[in-house]
């Protein structure tokens, strides 16, 4: 029994040897595969990075584009509307001058002759009150438009 009781030490002490390295092998294999695990989430991550990184420049390179026209666009709206200013000033002193000189002319005709003009006045008047009414629903119309653009239009608060 006495030879037995070594052989039985050294029997168990290699058993928990045998244990011990068992068990540092499947642990070092978790932490392998752990390890593996973590590589591929980190490599994913950095591919799902890189994908949205490209995916907001095109979104910001799209809306730069189409911020880019509607600029020229209102460029070129505002070149139209100040030639549109600079023909409207130019029919306003081109009339003017015609009133004045009408004016001087007709305190040199007959009675009949005012009247005439009074009539084709009137009548001429009545015209241009027309197209006024007309111009004066365009214009509220297009601020009804410039309300909703205005409205629509986003901030950077």
């Amino acid at each position: 029994m006495k030879v037995l009781l070594p052989a039985c030490v050294a029997c168990a002490a290699v058993g928990i040897a045998l244990g011990a390295w068992l068990a540092t092998a499947k642990a070092d294999a978790r932490v392998a595969e752990a390890q593996t695990r973590i590589e591929r989430i980190e490599r994913e991550h950095a591919q799902a990075l890189a994908e949205q990184r490209e995916t907001a420049l095109d979104e910001q390179n799209r809306m730069q584009e189409i911020k880019d026209a509607a600029i020229e666009q209102a460029q070129r709206d505002l070149a139209a509307a100040r030639a549109g200013e600079r023909n409207a000033w130019d029919a306003y002193v081109s009339l003017r001058d015609s009133t004045t000189l009408v004016r001087e002319r007709l305190s040199q005709v007959s009675g009949e002759a005012q009247r005439e003009f009074a009539v084709a006045a009137a009548g001429l008047l009545a015209q241009c009150s027309a197209e006024y009414q007309g111009v004066a629903a365009a214009a509220g119309e297009l601020a009804v438009e410039l309300k909703k653009v205005l409205a629509a239009w986003p901030t950077t608060d």
